[in-house]
């Protein structure tokens, strides 16, 4: 499983019944590249795919029974790891390590999306 399925999986256990473009907002994904995503892990019978009842293209995610299974192991092997990862650091530096990678993240994340941003205007102007 690639680190984006596990992600959707994940995004989809905590938004049961959201819709395509929902989830794709939300994991941050252009529409085209989740439907992949979705098409394999439909494929593995780890999704459903639902028609919505007053619209017949918009379409309802629901996990599949083997997806909640599948999220639970992946759950336990990234208890694991992490736990593995930290070893030798105590509670409260494991913690602090764990903040400081989303502050991390989170910069790194503005920043992309502002330099995303100076090409566009730069390529319009």
């Amino acid at each position: 499983m690639t680190r984006s399925q596990w992600q959707a999986l994940a995004y989809l256990a905590q938004n049961e019944g959201i819709h395509q473009s929902g989830l794709a907002d939300l994991l941050d994904a252009e529409p085209i590249t989740l439907s992949r995503i979705l098409d394999k892990l439909e494929a593995c019978g780890l999704i459903e795919r639902h028609p919505y009842p007053s619209d017949r293209r918009i379409r309802i995610l629901r996990l599949a029974p083997a997806g909640r299974q599948k999220l639970m192991q992946a759950r336990k092997l990234g208890e694991i790891a992490r736990k593995e990862a930290l070893t030798g650091l105590s509670e409260a530096e494991g913690l602090c390590l764990l903040e400081t990678l989303k502050v991390l993240k989170f910069n790194l994340t503005e920043a992309c999306g502002s330099s995303a941003e100076r090409q566009k205007r730069a390529s319009h102007g």
